[in-house]
């Protein structure tokens, strides 16, 4: 039972209150300084949009500049603060945490 809340506790922590919207991949419609999630090669990345070289983007991942050739980005997603996922989530993961704490910690008999 521990494990269950434990496993939901941290499922509910890890909510995002960021929504990514799909957008064509254009350095000149890219915002500077957004982030974005760039996929390619099979792989996501969660990078800020710093500038864009010849056929390229500049980006920061994990605080290292880093040129992506826009060749390899097969697609990309916007990142947007949602006020309506953070007004849902923050007092949902409050009442779920508070909830499975009171009930994950007692003993109770199944007679």
């Amino acid at each position: 039972m521990k494990k269950i809340c434990l496993l939901l506790g941290i499922t509910l922590l890890l909510q995002s209150c960021y929504s990514y919207k799909k957008v064509e991949v254009n350095p000149k419609t890219m915002v500077l300084g957004q982030t974005y999630k760039i996929e390619r090669n099979h792989k996501t990345s969660k990078v800020v949009y710093t500038s864009n070289a010849d056929s390229a983007i500049i980006v920061l991942k994990h605080g290292v500049e880093e040129r992506i050739p826009l060749k390899d980005i097969t697609s990309a997603r916007e990142g947007k603060f949602s006020l309506a996922k953070t007004l849902v989530w923050v007092p949902v993961t409050i009442i779920g945490l508070t909830v499975l704490f009171i009930y994950g910690t007692g003993d109770y008999d199944s007679e």
